[in-house]
């Protein structure tokens, strides 16, 4: 009978829940000839781990199971959220390169990122600098802002804006 590995069963060579216990305890497991002692680099996972590159056992449209994991290890549902967009192997690099800066985490191994609008803000006023720059009057300026954002700014924000005030 073959088993097939989802979640709640063990992991392929691993006894089922219920056979709880350590070496030779372990009646389902055959015992290995060598006797007792570390089982030195946890061969048993070794076909269940992947390196992050690896591609994933997905189909389109389904959610990676890969995911799964970060909500059972506690991750916010944020960051499952963030995994599930734009995929496990990118989450986990992206995951990678933010934990390998110590500057960038606080006193509890977390990361901050800061809020989107900083990036939406500095694109607005890019764009009304470039305006401005092209001879716009704050009219025009303010006319193209809202047909391209959709955001209506005062003449207070976009003269602001042009002399380099965030606004």
């Amino acid at each position: 009978m073959t088993r097939s590995t989802t979640q709640g069963d063990p992991a392929p060579g691993l006894s089922p829940a219920g056979d709880q216990g350590v070496g030779a305890r372990q009646g389902s497991l055959p015992l290995d000839a060598g006797g007792g002692g570390s089982p030195g680099s946890c061969s048993a996972f070794a076909g269940a781990l992947r390196a992050p590159s690896a591609p994933a056992p997905v189909a389109p449209g389904e959610r990676d199971p890969r995911v799964e994991e970060l909500r059972q290890i506690g991750l916010g549902a944020v960051w499952v959220r963030v995994a599930d967009a734009i995929g496990y192997e990118s989450f986990l690099t992206a995951w990678a390169v933010m934990s390998s800066n110590r500057d960038f985490m606080d006193g509890r191994n977390r990361t901050t990122i800061p809020d989107i609008s900083l990036l939406y803000r500095y694109q607005r006023n890019q764009l009304v600098r470039s305006l401005a720059a092209r001879g716009l009057s704050k009219k025009q300026i303010f006319n193209e802002v809202a047909r391209l954002t959709g955001l209506a700014l005062t003449d207070h924000q976009i003269e602001h804006i042009i002399r380099g005030v965030s606004a």
